[in-house]
């Protein structure tokens, strides 16, 4: 049954939280939000270009792209962890895999820093780590790996699929933008 339960919350590919997976342990945080007073942050990321990879790559190479980049994003949430830890600030920071080329990230902090230096992280992250990787020859890839990234805010009681939907809306305006970077959603003023 363990076994069972670990596929439901696990993405077999990344071993990344799911979205289901993702979005309980975000709901867990809006509670915590909630008592705390804390802020929170949901990103939307997507690779750019994965169908030219996979098309140059093959599937195998598509999938190993797919893992290298959860691996660095792990990686950079767990500096990220480690560095708000030393200077005694609460942060919780996971990521997961929405499917596809297409991850989630929650940043749960007041500090606005953590956010801007953890994002602009994996940013530049990504490309390295797929540089570094053997089995992906930038030959091969035709143009460096990049990726984008939407984040918005949330609050207690929000509702997450809203939330994501605004962090992915502000990936396509990273996409628009020339992609490789992260846009901030804008909220829209009330008239």
């Amino acid at each position: 049954i363990l076994l069972g339960e670990n596929r439901a919350t696990t993405d077999s590919l990344t071993k990344l939280p799911n979205l289901r997976s993702f979005t309980d342990r975000v709901e867990a945080e809006q509670r915590i939000l909630k008592h705390s007073g804390g802020k929170g942050y949901v990103g939307f990321l997507d690779l750019d270009d994965l169908k030219g990879a996979n098309t140059r790559l093959g599937h195998e190479g598509g999938d190993e792209l797919i893992i290298t980049t959860a691996k660095a994003m792990q990686d950079a949430v767990d500096e990220a962890l480690a560095q708000a830890n030393q200077s005694g600030n609460r942060v919780n920071i996971f990521v997961g895999r929405k499917g596809g080329d297409e991850f989630l990230l929650f940043i749960g902090t007041t500090n606005r820093d953590i956010v801007t230096t953890l994002t602009s992280r994996m940013i530049s992250l990504i490309p390295e780590r797929v540089r570094q990787n053997p089995k992906l020859p930038e030959d091969k890839l035709g143009r460096p790996q990049t990726l984008s990234m939407g984040m918005t805010t949330i609050s207690p009681g929000s509702n997450i699929e809203a939330v994501i939907k605004k962090a992915d809306d502000a990936v396509y305006k990273a996409k628009a933008l020339g992609k490789n970077q992260v846009v901030f959603h804008q909220q829209k003023a009330k008239p």
